[in-house]
């Protein structure tokens, strides 16, 4: 019986002893953690700005659709760089709209209307897209977002109304 009891308090000990080292084991990882979360993404995110103004200046829609207009290269930088890098450039915000408008004056010209984007979310063309819906704030689930939209959200906001590419478009169109 004294021998039993003892076996007890030993296996009490040991496992108490083990609880003590998890929770240390468990707050180091917690603390471990912290500090990657805190650590700044922009620590390995490169500066694409100048390559992203180069990509919207130079891009020219020659399809309703816009994956199809997209540049194999253009393709290849969207589909190879993380989106949220990206949208720590100060040029995002630019691409994404200039490509946008530039595309939206191919449909006017070809059509004479708005096509709807969301049926054009595929390839590189879902990334734009998708931010272009987070940029301007259309969050919640859409069945139709029609390419005219980037007008007004070029017109509301004076960033992108400075920006000499677009100024252009809105000037040619006469988007004021």
């Amino acid at each position: 019986m004294q021998n039993s009891m003892y076996m007890l308090v030993f296996i009490a000990f040991f496992s108490n002893c083990n609880q003590v080292e998890k929770k240390k084991e468990s707050h180091t990882l917690t603390q471990t953690r912290q500090i990657v979360q805190q650590r700044p993404i922009a620590d390995s995110c490169n500066n694409y700005d100048s390559l992203l103004s180069e990509y919207a200046e130079n891009f020219k829609a020659s399809t309703v659709n816009l994956d199809e207009s997209i540049s194999a290269e253009l393709r290849n930088f969207i589909n190879t760089i993380d989106t949220n890098c990206l949208r720590q450039q100060k040029q995002y915000k630019f691409f994404i709209a200039t490509i946008l408008a530039k595309l939206y004056v191919y449909h006017i010209e070809y059509g004479e209307v708005g096509y709807d984007l969301l049926g054009m979310k595929t390839g590189a063309a879902k990334i734009i897209i998708k931010e272009f819906q987070i940029l301007a704030g259309y969050n919640k689930r859409l069945e139709f977002l029609n390419s005219g939209n980037i007008v007004s959200y070029v017109k509301h906001d004076p960033d992108l109304r400075e920006n000499k590419t677009l100024q252009k478009l809105i000037k040619k169109f006469n988007w004021d």
